[in-house]
């Protein structure tokens, strides 16, 4: 039942958000993630978008496949602070809130292994800017189950067709 609420709310971010004017452009992107405790590896998927100045908000879905040791998907949100660009390079911080489904919970014999929970995390991250596309290196720590993560990835800057990235004067009434 919290799977739909959680997809519903990864959907509204990115329909309310994405109408928003900033000098910033939102990105989509596809990353591999590496989580160093249980050694297992998952696609992600993201789109960046600009809220404020350098702030963004990214929603993000994980899937940890059935082939790792822990079957699960995550589906949340980061918001973010860049720095300013040096170079090509720029460096940024996040916390995000993760809703996570745990697939095959039942196989561990754990007191705190439940179905589903909700999880903070925290890191730090860099990313190049080689025109539209942007790769990305973040390191990732998950408050909840204490352990540390690592996703590459690549994002596309999405261009606004039809004039919706263009700021539209107000008349003024004197």
């Amino acid at each position: 039942m919290q799977a739909p609420f959680i997809i519903i709310l990864f959907l509204l971010f990115n329909v309310c958000l994405y109408g928003q004017r900033q000098k910033q452009t939102t990105q989509a992107g596809i990353g591999i993630v590496y989580d160093f405790q249980s050694n297992g590896i998952a696609p992600e998927f993201r789109t960046q978008i600009p809220v404020y100045n350098q702030f963004f908000v990214t929603p993000r879905i994980v899937y940890f496949l059935p082939f790792n040791a822990i079957h699960e998907l995550y589906a949340g949100f980061d918001v973010s602070y860049h720095y300013p660009a040096y170079r090509k390079f720029i460096f940024y911080n996040f916390i995000g809130a993760y809703f996570n489904y745990w697939f095959n919970y039942a196989k561990f014999n754990s007191k705190v292994a439940r179905q589903t929970s909700i999880s903070i995390e925290g890191g730090a991250a860099m990313e190049i800017n080689i025109g539209n596309v942007t790769p990305y290196l973040e390191g990732r720590y998950n408050s909840k189950w204490r352990e540390g993560l690592i996703v590459f990835g690549v994002k596309i800057k999405m261009k606004r067709k039809n004039g919706l990235n263009r700021a539209v004067s107000c008349p003024n009434f004197h």
